[in-house]
């Protein structure tokens, strides 16, 4: 399930108005927060930092979906095309191995006689 950026920030908002002042106050050494939460939530810039934040999650959950599809479908195709492959031919290389032979069996010709 994808949390949609405005939701998110419902919820942060229900939880953080749950929570009483006393409470908050009785749990830290710092002076309690301001009676009105969503205003110190909002002109703090919690709310756009926040926001901002879940829509960058939320762009990097589809990019990661969008990979995995492609990688699965790349793995389909590769699945399904043949996996045999003509051989190249090399005639030029073929040539100077066949003169590198002929030139190690004269060699060794020459030595045997020597």
């Amino acid at each position: 399930m994808i949390f949609t950026p405005v939701l998110l920030a419902v919820l942060l908002l229900a939880g953080a108005s749950a929570q009483s002042v006393d409470d908050v106050a009785s749990r830290s050494h710092t002076a309690a927060p301001e009676k009105n939460l969503f205003k110190e939530y909002v002109t703090r810039g919690l709310y756009s930092c926040a926001s901002n934040y879940v829509q960058t999650l939320t762009k990097l959950h589809h990019l990661i979906k969008e990979a995995a599809e492609e990688h699965r479908k790349c793995s389909e195709r590769l699945a399904k095309s043949p996996q045999t492959y003509e051989p190249t031919e090399f005639a030029h290389f073929n040539d100077l191995l066949e003169e590198y032979r002929k030139d190690d069996d004269s060699n060794r010709h020459a030595r045997r006689h020597r």
